[in-house]
């Protein structure tokens, strides 16, 4: 087969030129790019007026976060809904209107005028523009401007996120401040995007399509069966070197996959895209494919739900979209999709039939035989490894590569207060750009060492094509490599875990306890100035910033395969670390500890509409009630293993990442009230007792006030199936709580659980 030709370096631009020194192509990812010059308004080519608005853009999530930040010194003592929650997306704002046509900020009341200040604008409205950026902001907390660096951005450059939002808002400053924030709320609150969906990947849908209950079992077997059907799937690129997504409607029933299996399959596929692209390729090519479309093809609602999502979640993420060999009769159905298209996205649209119509977009060597190209290549998919994802037990790894990444991410915060604040043409704003350009480099190698610890892999995974920081290998990949985890046979297995289980320490998942407090390992909270993990010397942030980047040296860097052994505890199922020191001698046994509790994680979670009586699986605890308005309770199923024994006791556990407010208490039923008619007050069968949310630990416990704690401890009912529901104690409540649905293995479940003695 012929190779593509290789990637062409481009000259500087007379405009942010240094930024070119981040952009770097593999030698394994060999394209041509059509054009000699990067983009206009792309990193690399932006004008003077361009780069003032992404400067501004920065400057007004680091002046929101002072301000906000100078009035609550400790955040430390916010809920998790101050930290994550912005006022948009309260209750109270929604119903009654807060904030909407103010020009001034309700509880910041001089935020809005110094944030006009840094306008490069020429409004000459300043109300109307106030009562805009007071809805702008009303979107933000200072909590949430910290995860762009440290969770939304992945492997591009900061500012590369920041145009997309900026160009899809045709430069709008306050419009992009706001969709940006929305995205971040999406992403992290909503869709668990990184949380859930990524973290639990193909192997943890086949698991619960294997061993799961209920809703959660229909949604990951409709999840498991889509990814088979090749339906949809990534491969290759096109003339321009953005990597395209194949759609072949053919394959596509509405009747076939639950609706919420289908939106996570859509952000699934999303991602693994987002994934695939390398600078300065920043948009990728979908091709929809509708040869052998009949009417029974047809279904709107994911279309809509893909558009809405490309272009609000994922904005400036399309570069091409082809529609091919479209029936006769689509122009009705375009007429459809056209009016959710905002223009810019509808001007990639290009319409094409035959093999002579993709040929214009795709080189030969490039486009699948079936399309008519000479691409030998056919999706075939591939189920999940065993112990594929074997590296996401490693949570100490884990920790320390994140640990890594906030003290990256904090000095390049800091870099860019400096750079906003220095002469846009200056000598000291060249200077700056280079160090983060620098810095952005970095942030990208940390993720991509990351990686395998907090993403399940995929199938591109699987068959070779994604290579980590080397980009995606589409044409000639390489024999999957053989995994470097040292297994030993089963009987080395037993005699290690029995000598471990005599050793009384402190469990490995307390041994970055530092740094587990800090909650460091969700994402969804900062490390303090001075952030101290075992193994590891102290870093201070302050001190850091005078050394530019040299004080990542004192990260420690160790490869997990050489590092650590993992072992099957047979009797007890409990994972354990066994370290080895850098000279492959034994680590000190005081760091090892063979587990006693088990853990039984529920096997689906339902959300209960009490007004209607309906019925949605669901991955998160949601009790809610509303004063005179509706009322959601969260139905657990629970199956108890034929070998538990002894005492059961229910335990709740928020991971960092949940919605507390109101009573912040919830009821325990063992039954269901069958019925349709509002209730006034918990009318459910056999109470079992009240669960407190404790902010310190993080855990709901019992108490004995109102019902007497039945639940709390119980002779488990070995090999029955027990239903629990979740009812809200006030008249303005609400618990939201993430659900780990997955086997523990070293960490604590989150969400409702069950713990017994092994």
């Amino acid at each position: 087969m012929q190779q593509p030709n290789k990637i062409q370096k481009r000259p500087p631009s007379s405009i942010h030129s240094s930024r070119l020194s981040f952009v770097s192509t593999s030698t394994r990812h060999k394209l041509h790019l059509a054009g000699e010059t990067v983009t206009p308004g792309y990193l690399g080519n932006l004008t003077q007026p361009q780069e003032a608005k992404l400067r501004a853009l920065w400057a007004i999530g680091i002046k929101f976060v002072e301000i906000c930040e100078a009035d609550s010194q400790n955040s430390n003592a916010k809920s998790l809904e101050e930290k994550y929650v912005p006022l948009a997306k309260k209750s109270s704002y929604l119903s009654r209107g807060e904030g909407r046509g103010s020009a001034t900020h309700q509880k910041y009341p001089g935020l809005v005028n110094e944030l006009l200040s840094l306008l490069p604008t020429d409004e000459h409205d300043v109300q109307k523009l106030a009562r805009q950026a007071v809805d702008a902001l009303d979107h933000w907390t200072p909590e949430m401007y910290h995860l762009i660096v440290m969770r939304m951005v992945k492997c591009e450059h900061p500012d590369a996120l920041g145009l997309r939002f900026l160009r899809a808002c045709k430069w709008d400053l306050i419009q992009a401040t706001k969709m940006m924030g929305k995205a971040i709320y999406w992403r992290s609150m909503e869709a668990a995007v990184d949380d859930d969906i990524m973290k639990r990947g193909e192997a943890g849908a086949a698991e619960d399509e294997k061993n799961g209950f209920g809703p959660a079992r229909t949604v990951s077997t409709d999840f498991m069966n889509q990814i088979r059907s090749g339906k949809a799937f990534i491969h290759g690129t096109d003339r321009a070197g953005r990597p395209i997504s194949y759609i072949r409607l053919r394959l596509h029933k509405a009747s076939d996959q639950c609706y919420q299996s289908l939106e996570r399959y859509t952000v699934y596929l999303l991602e693994l895209a987002r994934l695939s692209l390398r600078a300065p390729i920043e948009t990728g090519t979908i091709l929809i494919d509708m040869t052998g479309f009949v009417t029974g093809n047809i279904d709107l609602s994911p279309l809509k739900f893909i558009i809405n999502c490309v272009q609000t979640n994922y904005p400036e993420s399309l570069g091409l979209l082809l529609i091919h060999n479209a029936p006769l009769g689509f122009k009705t159905m375009w007429k459809v999709l056209r009016f959710w298209l905002d223009p810019a996205v509808a001007s990639k649209v290009q319409f094409t039939r035959g093999k002579r119509g993709l040929l214009k977009w795709i080189a030969p060597d490039q486009l699948l035989k079936e399309l008519g190209g000479n691409e030998d290549w056919e999706y075939e998919y591939e189920e999940p490894l065993p112990d594929e994802n074997i590296k996401m037990q490693d949570t100490r790894t884990r920790d320390r590569l994140l640990a890594e990444r906030q003290v990256l991410a904090q000095r390049f915060e800091e870099l860019t207060k400096e750079w906003v604040m220095s002469a846009q043409l200056s000598d000291k704003s060249r200077e700056l750009c280079g160090k983060r350009d620098k810095l952005a480099g970095k942030l990208t190698a940390n993720y991509w060492q990351l990686d395998p610890y907090i993403r399940a892999r995929s199938i591109y995974d699987r068959h070779g094509y994604f290579r980590g920081a080397d980009g995606a290998e589409w044409y000639s990949p390489k024999a999957r490599e053989a995994l470097t985890i040292m297994v030993p046979p089963a009987p080395e297995k037993r005699a290690m875990a029995d000598e471990l289980s005599s050793v009384n320490s402190p469990s490995t998942s307390d041994g970055m306890s530092t740094l587990r407090r800090a909650s460091v390992s969700d994402g969804m909270s900062t490390l303090g100035r001075t952030s101290t993990f075992e193994g590891s010397p102290s870093f201070d942030r302050a001190s850091s910033l005078d050394d530019d980047d040299s004080f990542l040296d004192e990260v420690p860097v160790v490869e997990i395969e050489k590092q650590a052994l993992f072992i099957s505890n047979m009797k007890t199922s409990a994972l354990t670390i066994l370290a080895f020191a850098a000279t492959g001698a034994i680590a000190a046994p005081s760091k090892i500890v063979a587990r006693t509790p088990g853990y039984i994680v529920p096997n689906s979670l339902t959300k209960h509409d009490v007004w209607s009586g309906a019925n949605t699986g669901s991955n998160h605890i949601q009790v809610s009630r509303r004063l005179s308005g509706p009322e959601t309770s969260t139905i657990v199923t629970i199956s108890i293993p034929a070998t538990a024994k002894g005492t059961c006791h229910v335990r709740m556990v928020n991971n960092g990442a949940g919605i507390t407010r109101g009573s912040k208490a919830v009821d325990l039923f063992s039954t269901l009230l069958d019925s349709t008619v509002p209730p006034s007050g918990n009318l459910r069968d056999h109470p079992q007792g009240r669960l407190e949310y404790n902010t310190g630990t993080q855990e709901f416990t019992f108490n004995t006030r109102d019902v007497q704690p039945k639940a709390q401890n119980f002779p488990c009912p070995a090999g029955q199936t027990l239903r629990w529901e979740l009812v809200a104690v006030g008249e303005n409540d609400d618990v939201i709580i993430q659900q780990d649905f997955t086997k523990p293995t070293v960490n604590l479940p989150f969400g409702f659980f069950i713990e017994y003695n092994t």
